[in-house]
């Protein structure tokens, strides 16, 4: 398993645009990717399951990938909070 904590760095938050961005990103790799934001879980292949995580600008969230590509995706999921 890999994992990484994340600052949402967007002023908007985690928002649809990243949300969709985080799926295409978790479909297209060979992992099982998830997001933890306080109380909440959310696997990064669904859409409404990132959207209800309602994490704010500055807000810390934990990536964890398990799976071939699993570092890989941690890193690209990453790169899409800090954007």
């Amino acid at each position: 398993m890999k994992y990484a904590t994340v600052q949402v760095e967007d002023p908007e938050g985690l928002h649809v645009r990243n949300c969709a961005r985080i799926m295409a990103a978790a479909t297209r790799l060979d992992a099982d990717l998830s997001l933890i934001y306080g109380e909440k879980t959310a696997r990064a292949d669904r859409i409404l399951e990132l959207m209800a995580l309602e994490a704010p600008s500055g807000s810390v969230i934990e990536i964890h990938a398990e799976g071939k590509e699993a570092k890989t995706a941690v890193d690209t999921i990453a790169q899409i909070l800090r954007t």
